[in-house]
């Protein structure tokens, strides 16, 4: 699409940058793959690039790094990423953030606090990570900044709660025999 095509080279080099600093890229894993992270791919292009993100996932520091790119049809105050685009995003970094180290787990709480708006057409950098882990609650951290640093746009908190994963996809499967 055209709002890919514009994105493509701010990527790049967000790629460029991760890839030198030990990071390796993972695909957002569908219901199918969240066991199994790490799928190598190109980019995640999400409901009609709407945004378009590349997240880089360092397993020895247990950090996820990456960009998003905002297209037009994310307009909220004009010119400018609607927050709820903002927030989706940054809660599925979180999560992302929590799976990626080790934790089977969903939002409890998620708070956002934004600080400055995010221009349509331009990538953001983020960088998230687990900050401490206390019984079933896993607590995680997410900043997206512009893509030079230099600018903080919205720092996101999350308290996520581990499940017993056996047990989540042994409830799914009774649900979805009971559809049937």
């Amino acid at each position: 699409s055209e709002d890919f095509m514009a994105a493509k080279p701010a990527l790049e080099q967000v790629t460029k940058e991760m890839k030198e600093k030990g990071y390796t890229f993972v695909r957002r894993p569908n219901a199918e793959t969240r066991e199994k992270w790490g799928h190598i791919g190109e980019s995640y292009i999400h409901d009609e690039a709407k945004f378009v993100s590349r997240y880089y996932f360092h397993p020895g520091q247990k950090i996820l790094r990456g960009a998003i790119y905002f297209t037009r049809l994310c307009e909220g105050p004009p010119k400018c990423a609607h927050g709820g685009s903002i927030s989706a995003c940054i809660d599925d970094i979180l999560g992302a953030t929590v799976w990626l180290s080790g934790h089977k787990a969903v939002t409890g709480s998620l708070t956002i606090s934004f600080k400055k708006f995010v221009a349509l057409n331009s990538a953001v950098q983020f960088t998230a990570f687990v900050e401490n882990v206390e019984g079933r609650k896993i607590n995680a951290r997410c900043t997206l900044s512009s893509s030079d640093g230099r600018v903080v746009h919205a720092v996101g908190t999350a308290t996520f709660i581990a499940i017993d994963w056996e047990k989540y996809k042994a409830e799914q499967a009774a649900r979805q025999r009971a559809r049937l």
